[in-house]
Formats: structure tokens, sequence, C-alpha cells
């Protein structure tokens, strides 16, 4: 279930940093408030209901608030919703692809399977997956992406990576 909350979470990512940075940090409060209140609430309607009630509302929460954090992106900072939407595409694409194998894997194993290795098989599949697709769709940044990871690694490592 929280699987789903990715992608609002990666749409919200920068937001609060845009909007201190453009000077409105009372904006940033006021959603992380509202957040908290549509989450206490969710969760106390969904408690009675067991652990994956209250994932499901974490997750409604999510997509319910996105269009006010768009929009106030939008007003305070001048971010151009659809535009930045546009950049997410791939990343989003990738993270479908992603989800389905995720399904599928569960569904082909099913009950027969021991929890703790298919979810190994799951986190190894979906990784794989990702990890190809968001290749395929977005290469210009998994080579960025590789070139900050080297950028991290200790210089003797670096100077592997590099022969």
């Amino acid at each position: 279930m929280l699987f789903l909350i990715g992608p609002v979470l990666t749409v919200q990512a920068f937001s609060g940093a845009f909007l201190n940075a453009a000077g409105r940090p009372e904006i940033v409060l006021r959603f992380r408030l509202i957040t908290t209140v549509v989450n206490v609430v969710g969760f106390a309607i969904a408690v009675p209901f067991g652990i994956v009630a209250v994932a499901a509302a974490f997750v409604v929460r999510g997509y319910l608030l996105l269009p006010l954090n768009l929009y106030w992106m939008h007003r305070y900072v001048g971010v151009p919703v659809g535009a930045y939407l546009r950049q997410l595409r791939g990343v989003a694409g990738a993270t479908l692809i992603m989800s389905a194998s995720i399904v599928a894997v569960k569904v082909a194993v099913g009950s027969r399977a021991d929890p703790p290795l298919l979810l190994l098989a799951e986190v190894l599949i979906a990784g794989l997956v990702y990890a190809s697709v968001l290749w395929m769709l977005e290469r210009d940044l998994v080579r960025d992406l590789l070139g900050v990871l080297q950028q991290a690694l200790p210089s003797g490592l670096r100077r592997l990576f590099r022969s």
C-alpha cells in the first residue's frame, strides 16, 4: 500500500526548499499543519480497520493535498505546474512499470513462497525493472545520478570506476 505514496512524495520533495528559498516559510508551516491535521483525522478513522487502512489513509491524504501543494508552488514560487510535472514523466513511467512488476510477482507466486523470500524477490525484481526502465526513459538522469554517486566515493574507489 505504501508504495503508492511514492509519486506524491517525489512531486513534493523540493516544495519546502523552494518555498523557503522564495521567502515563504509560513506556507511550508501551513502545509505541514494541514498535513498533520488531515493525517490525524484519517488515521483516527482508519485505525479500527487495521494497519493497511492506516497506510491507505496516509496515501489518500497525500493525493488529496497534492493539488494544494502544487498550487502554492505555482502561486508563491512561480513554478508552472505542467512543466514541473512533465519533468517527472520518465520517473513516473518507470515507477508504474516497477509497481506492475511487484504486483505480477505477488500474483504469480501468491502464498506459495515464504514471505521473506517473496519480499526479497519483489525487491530484486523491482530494482532491476526500475533501473532498466529508467535507463531507457531517462538515460541522462541516470548518468547524472551515477556521476554524483561516483563523486561520493572515496578517492581510492573513485579511481577504480574511471579505469
